[in-house]
């Protein structure tokens, strides 16, 4: 009995003992994290007891597991899709891809981070060559612009986000870049640049990104005057993709900010190519329907991104480009046969947040179509 009794309180104390260890693992983890960047995070104007209660309490050992044990027991009881969570006045927000370990600082894979930054320094090298001027850019999740609707526990601002670290590493490997989110997190007070049931940014949203991307690459005078362009934010029934897998029923309201007539470049004036189709995702191209309203001079866009910018960017960059391409990052099996048919002056890599770690070089399987 007395042996029974030993190895009991062995395995009591061994699992007291798993938050410490974890965190002790997970301190380890940002510390190599930091080591990709030629710049430490500046220290929060808190005291370094706040900082150290919220660091603890964000990073003890199998706090992902605990979190996710009990949406899933939630979920269980109440027939909710565990791939939406439900945060505060109606928000909801994707949780694949594990974006809240990445939203709450949870998770750091530096690895992955790695990789996607040689994918990035491949396709900036190669840009560079062919004297292509070359942007990245990260639309960030609705979680790191929202972060006042999610629920409470995730609620809190990590010191160094998987975000940070992939723009430092970025700096420091000299590519590009842009980082879109204190320009989203501006006009987010003011008016909707994300829905609330959906995982998207709004147009307005898009329109802020695109502006800071332009400016970005030299091009200030093509970013577009938001105050003229949209007007009073209105409401609509709209279901949004979160809405839908949470299988909410009945109308869904969102407040939506319009775009006034000829902000954009209207569709009935682009010829629509489509290049290659992959799943749900069209490779197109772009161009003016004759009499053309941009000479065969400006700039050809290619936007190498995700389901943020395949049908939102090209009416803006048309504004002033002669043609636009998107094609799908694919997770990092780009087609470089079309980046090289396509011939572009200005190449755009945009990747959600969520997916940075998962990036990465791919040898692409699927020959262009061509066209």
């Amino acid at each position: 009995m007395r042996r029974l009794d030993i190895w009991f309180m062995f395995c009591i104390v061994a699992v007291l003992a798993l938050p410490s260890v974890g965190l002790g693992w997970k301190s380890a983890r940002i510390l190599a994290a930091l080591s990709l960047s030629s710049e430490r995070p500046a220290p929060a104007e808190t005291s370094w007891s706040s900082r150290a209660d919220v660091f603890i309490a964000t990073n003890y050992g199998f706090r992902k597991n605990m979190l996710q044990m009990s949406r899933d027991i939630h979920n269980a009881l109440s027939g909710a899709s565990p791939r939406v969570l439900h945060g505060r006045e109606g928000w909801l927000f994707l949780t694949d891809n594990d974006a809240l370990s990445q939203a709450t600082g949870q998770r750091l894979d530096v690895e992955g981070l790695k990789q996607f930054v040689a994918l990035a320094s491949g396709l900036a090298a190669e840009a560079k060559s062919g004297g292509r001027q070359f942007l990245v850019a990260i639309a960030p999740n609705k979680h790191t612009i929202y972060r006042d609707k999610l629920p409470q526990w995730a609620s809190a601002v990590p010191s160094r986000t998987e975000h940070d670290v992939a723009l430092d590493a970025l700096a420091r490997a000299g590519v590009p870049a842009v980082d879109l989110r204190p320009g989203l997190q501006r006009s987010a007070r003011a008016r909707p640049v994300y829905f609330r049931g959906d995982t998207h940014w709004t147009r307005f949203g898009a329109a802020i990104a695109f502006n800071d991307i332009v400016r970005a690459l030299g091009l200030a005078d093509e970013a577009i005057d938001l105050d003229a362009a949209f007007g009073a934010d209105v409401p609509q029934d709209r279901p949004g993709d979160l809405v839908k897998l949470a299988g909410i029923s009945g109308p869904w309201i969102e407040t939506v900010a319009p775009p006034r007539e000829g902000t954009f470049v209207a569709d009935d004036r682009l010829e629509r190519q489509v290049l290659r189709k992959v799943g749900d995702n069209e490779f197109h191209r772009l161009t003016h329907r004759p009499p053309a309203s941009q000479p065969a001079t400006a700039p050809r866009v290619l936007v190498i991104g995700d389901s943020f910018t395949a049908d939102l960017f090209g009416p803006m960059f048309m504004r002033f480009a002669s043609e636009y391409v998107w094609m799908h990052n694919l997770g990092g099996s780009i087609d470089t046969g079309l980046i090289a048919e396509s011939d572009p002056d200005i190449v755009v890599l945009e990747v959600v947040e969520r997916m940075l770690p998962f990036v990465r070089f791919r040898p692409s399987q699927t020959p262009s179509a061509g066209g």
